[in-house]
């Protein structure tokens, strides 16, 4: 047959076999699987973890905000004259709702949709009450009023009279002398000044309270005298109730609605307020003088619209607003911009950083551990389907052309994963995919697998190569060299986590969150974290795990001298296997590296836990606090708290803060706490270490507490007293401000308990709150437990979403643990089975060879897990604190380490290799001869 006649054949491609391809991926269906499933399980985590973070943001700042109350309003205080109407002062209620009106107008443009309609008020300065000589009941001690203007249409009910009234025209005459006032304009005297009549009384209502304070009623009259000793003539119009004494309205004049009143021995001052009506303003304006007169504009925050992405501008506005209030408009010019929201939302920023440092530092620990698990199971499969690539690769197929074929099959079954994943991450929590990490993810995952087979193929096509001793000392160089580079950006990852510095720790509002450490990132609510940061646990774990693994074989190595001298050749087989099979460099590495990140996750919900414990701690003082109106009483009440069952201490203390003081080095503000020294000293014994003011471990002041003698301006004048040393007694500030010092001194330097009788008792003890509770304080005092604060800050979204999220991570973490262990015992199970039943034809039993394999695989799966676990309390001291977590960076204490959960790692690695033993030995109960000997046994 000629060449024309021949039929033409289909041109090959490079044993390039698609169609069976299926059948050959189902009979390695189950490393498949497993890599689908592991592929599954760390986009589920990378998806999950920030999701949850970044779902509770926008909860933890709204949290924030709405704790914050009244404080975090913007209050706008303007001194006013009232000369921008034009007409007097009869516009002067008309022109403050005006001035409200324009400050809410200038603050929405540059702060958003977050803020609340304004409230504003009007109040003059201060005006003593003169009593009268012959006043049947007259107020006791000084008594002062303020006049103040609010909008309270609807807002208050009367009890007695009506709603003030104005001034009567200037015009208007008395009894019928209107009638004569058009032709009797001749009269010279008419236009003399001192002829003027002199002003009518200003009306103004009372609350009941203030009523009973002063001993007023409707139509009595007020004698007030104004700073610069004029009289000031009021009356009372009227008697009200407020409708709801919790309204804006009467935030900024409390005095409105109960009269504040203190004592200093017998002394008595009473402060109180009372209301004027649109029309009652402009008289008191007019009597008391426009420049003592001050128009204050409070703008709340609505909690529910404060977001991250909100507070990220709130934050980049507001300081400049405070800076220069004018430019908000004319309704704040010349005035101040009061709110502690930038401190509020700073406090909440760091919580929020701290929170996704740690959550990203899980993220990463379960990522890294997850492709070290993916690699080992690529080397699973590939060794599995050896024969098979050998037969391929003698009947031409060309490494091109299997890594097309493998490639496809990667593609398909890393899709698979990743798609479920996805769709669990999503039922889990909602929101946008992480396509950096899922892409990071299934990259790893679909070179692993080809490159595993092709570096395996192209060994087997030339053995000589694979056997040469330049192969090894090349692969022996490429491990060094990756090692040292993995050591080097570890190292990276440490200076970046302590370059960040950190936060205040535990002690934050968040319960121990408070910190935004290094991988916390930029200082707003919405700020990515550094990842070189916050990768420095995982880092930290892998350097230490290629120590175990290069330190692990040379150990076992060392005890094969040992196994040789028993009578048994157990120990000898069971170390010469352990060397041949049983420590390959990656299981240790994966093993080991997941047994440390384990420690480390679980060390974080150890350090959640113990800052929401501190931040208890910090804001209560004690188990109980009892704070109330300065009462001497209180004396005595802490006296039989003391007494009570389950009470170690408790102490009585005038407490005031910000109070200027001299010291030889300057000028200070200090906050005072003054109580009976025995007490004092008994109470700070009793506190756990670091609670106390100035107790070593405590967050550090902004300037050490004075020592020696202590000038102090006290009740309007100077008082020289003697701070004592080395009390550490509760902060005044209750954990929210530390940055004063807290100057302790004896109460009787300030004159005793009659002259600065106690407002707040502290008491310590298992049984301080049912010591309370049978024996409450007298009249209003507010009782605090440390256990009911403790309780809120479990309960806060952001603490309780990273708590779940490490607990999530350590569950996960561990299931890798015994993967680890799991893929290394399956890819030696071929040689280990050969091996003991060659032995058992020279006479190994059953029960020995069982012996045999539990000590090529148990020691490596115990050795491992328990190096990495005690590596990772080690990890767990260096990194959390950096991170955020369990305590102040400038402390210098280590993080708080889970030293009881160093056990489950091991737990979960012996239990692994148990579990592929027992299996082993299920499905190997026949042993064939022949089979053995065809093996080269």
């Amino acid at each position: 047959m000629t060449g024309r006649h021949r039929t033409p054949r289909a041109r090959r491609r490079a044993g390039l076999d698609l169609g069976t391809l299926p059948r050959r991926s189902a009979a390695q269906a189950g490393p498949l699987a497993l890599v689908a499933v592991l592929v599954a399980l760390v986009v589920a985590l990378s998806a999950t973890v920030p999701r949850a973070v970044a779902r509770v943001s926008d909860a933890a700042v709204r949290a924030a905000v709405a704790r914050a109350g009244a404080d975090a309003d913007l209050v706008a205080t303007t001194a006013t004259a009232f000369t921008e109407t034009g007409q007097g002062y009869d516009g002067s209620a008309e022109l403050s709702r005006q001035a409200a009106d324009q400050v809410g107008a200038g603050l929405a443009p540059r702060l958003g949709d977050v803020l609340r309609a304004p409230v504003v008020s009007t109040a003059s300065r201060p005006l003593a009450l003169a009593v009268d000589a012959d006043d049947p009941a007259p107020p006791p001690g000084e008594t002062t009023l303020r006049l103040v203007w609010t909008p309270a249409e609807g807002a208050v009910a009367w009890v007695a009279g009506a709603e003030p009234a104005g001034p009567p025209p200037r015009g208007a005459a008395d009894d019928g002398d209107a009638g004569d006032a058009g032709t009797a304009g001749a009269d010279p005297g008419a236009d003399d000044p001192g002829d003027e009549p002199e002003p009518a009384p200003v009306q103004v209502a009372l609350s009941e309270a203030v009523a009973g304070a002063v001993g007023a009623t409707t139509g009595d009259p007020l004698h007030l005298v104004a700073a610069d000793g004029g009289p000031v003539e009021a009356v009372v119009s009227g008697v009200f109730r407020p409708v709801d004494p919790g309204a804006a309205a009467w935030l900024d004049v409390p005095d409105l609605l109960e009269p504040r009143v203190s004592r200093t021995g017998p002394a008595t001052t009473t402060t109180a307020a009372a209301l004027l009506s649109d029309d009652s303003l402009a008289a008191a304006v007019a009597a008391v003088g426009p420049r003592d007169v001050q128009r204050t504009v409070r703008v709340a925050f609505e909690p529910g619209r404060v977001g991250a992405a909100a507070a990220d501008r709130v934050l980049g506005e507001l300081p400049a607003l405070q800076a220069s209030p004018g430019t908000i408009g004319w309704g704040a010019a010349g005035g101040s911009l009061h709110s502690s929201a930038v401190g509020v939302l700073r406090a909440a920023a760091a919580e929020l950083a701290a929170a996704r440092a740690a959550a990203t530092a899980l993220v990463v620990g379960g990522v890294a551990v997850g492709a070290l698990l993916l690699v080992l199971t690529a080397g699973l499969l590939a060794r599995r389907r050896s024969g098979e690539l050998a037969t391929r690769r003698t009947r031409g197929a060309t490494l091109p052309a299997l890594a097309a074929e493998l490639g496809a099959e990667a593609v398909v079954v890393v899709g698979a994963g990743v798609g479920a994943g996805l769709l669990a991450a999503a039922a889990v929590v909602p929101g946008a995919v992480p396509v950096g990490a899922v892409l990071a993810v299934a990259g790893v995952a679909v070179l692993a697998l080809p490159v595993a087979a092709l570096r395996l193929a192209h060994g087997a096509a030339d053995p000589g190569r694979r056997l040469a001793g330049t192969g090894r000392a090349d692969a022996r160089a490429r491990r060094l060299a990756a090692e040292l580079v993995l050591a080097v950006v570890a190292a990276g990852s440490v200076v970046a986590l302590g370059a960040g510095g950190g936060g205040t720790g535990g002690a934050g509002g968040a319960g121990g969150t408070g910190g935004a450490g290094a991988a916390g990132g930029g200082a707003g609510p919405t700020a990515s974290p550094d990842l070189l940061a916050a990768a420095a646990p995982a880092l930290l774990a892998a350097v230490g795990a290629v120590l175990v693994a290069r330190v692990l074989p040379a150990l076992v190595a060392r005890l094969a001298p040992l196994a040789e001298r028993s009578r048994r050749a157990v120990g000898v087989l069971a170390v010469a296997r352990a060397r041949s099979d049983g420590l390959a460099a990656l299981p240790l590495l994966a093993a080991a590296t997941a047994a440390a990140l384990v420690v480390v996750g679980a060390s974080a919900v150890v350090a959640v836990r113990d800052g929401q414990d501190a931040a208890a701690w910090a804001a209560v003082g004690g188990d109980a606090r009892v704070d109330g109106a300065p009462d001497p009483a209180v004396v005595a009440a802490a006296a039989g708290w003391a007494r009570a069952p389950g009470v170690t201490a408790a102490a009585a203390a005038r407490v005031a803060r910000d109070v200027p003081a001299r010291t030889a080095d300057g000028a200070i503000r200090v906050d005072v706490v003054a109580g009976d020294p025995a007490a004092l000293a008994a109470l700070a014994a009793a506190l756990p270490a670091g609670v106390g003011a100035g107790a070593p471990g405590s967050s550090g002041d902004a300037a050490p507490a004075p020592a020696g003698e202590v000038v102090l301006r006290w009740d309007g004048a100077d008082r020289t007293v003697r701070a004592l040393p080395g009390l550490a007694v509760p902060r005044p500030s209750a954990g929210t401000a530390d940055d004063r010092p807290v100057v302790v001194v004896d109460v009787a330097d300030l004159g005793g308990w009659d002259a600065a009788p106690p407002t707040t008792a502290w008491l310590v003890g298992p049984g301080a709150a049912d010591a309370v509770r049978a024996a409450p304080p007298a009249g209003d005092g507010a009782v605090t437990t440390r256990s009911a604060v403790l309780h809120d800050l479990r309960a806060d979204v952001l603490p309780r979403a990273l708590v779940g999220a490490a607990a999530g991570s350590v569950a996960l973490l561990l299931a890798f643990v015994a993967l680890a262990v799991l893929v290394a015992a399956a890819a030696g199970g071929p040689a280990r089975r050969r091996a003991l039943d060659t032995l058992r034809t020279v006479g190994l039993t059953d029960s020995e060879a069982r012996r045999v394999a539990a000590g090529e695989v148990l020691p490596a799966a115990l050795l491992a897990t328990a190096a990495g676990a005690a590596l990772g309390c080690a990890v767990a001291a260096v990194v959390l604190v950096p991170l955020g977590l369990g305590g102040a960076p400038a402390s210098g204490a280590p993080g708080p380490v889970a030293w009881g959960a160093a056990a489950l790692p091991v737990l979960a690695g012996v239990a692994a290799g148990a579990a592929v033993l027992r299996v082993e030995h299920a499905r190997r109960r026949t042993h064939r001869l022949g089979e053995v000997l065809r093996t080269g046994g």
